[in-house]
């Protein structure tokens, strides 16, 4: 959340709406800089890509990803992702095209990430490496090579 008052130092605290899903509301909710909602679990489809519309930009904070999936699942929807430069974000988001990959534990850069993705017109796309019909063939060929070794 120390970006979140990094970024109220640039922006009026009515310019952003913060939404937190994935969780409901802690008993202790942190104080914000900004308006803030909780959406809690979202456990359809159209729901999940309803709200990654939404969105002008979505922010995974996370220090430790294997892999990423509400980094994947934003950027199919057309929705900039703005994380630290580790895990599976390193391969899903390409610096400042559709996505902005800060210094890892650098609050400053994860603010600075996400002022340049409501600033700048980003070219969302999702890379074809992760489309499902790519991913099986990828696996049909390993199969075939080792089951022709």
């Amino acid at each position: 959340s120390s970006d979140l008052y990094l970024l109220a130092k640039s922006y009026n605290k009515n310019d952003i709406v913060v939404l937190i899903f994935g969780s409901d509301r802690p008993a202790i909710e942190p104080e914000y800089p900004f308006k803030t909602f909780y959406a809690g679990r979202l456990n359809d489809h159209n729901s999940l890509a309803m709200l990654y519309n939404a969105l002008d930009v979505f922010v995974t904070p996370s220090l430790g990803e294997s892999f990423g999936m509400t980094t994947l699942e934003s950027i199919a929807c057309g929705t900039p992702v703005v994380c630290f430069d580790i895990g599976g974000a390193q391969d899903i988001i390409q610096h400042k095209i559709n996505g902005y990959k800060a210094i890892y534990k650098d609050s400053n850069d994860l603010a600075n990430g996400i002022s340049y993705c409501l600033q700048n017109n980003m070219d969302i796309f999702a890379s074809k490496k992760f489309d499902e019909e790519f991913c099986m063939n990828l696996h049909k060929e390993n199969i075939n090579e080792v089951l022709n070794s």
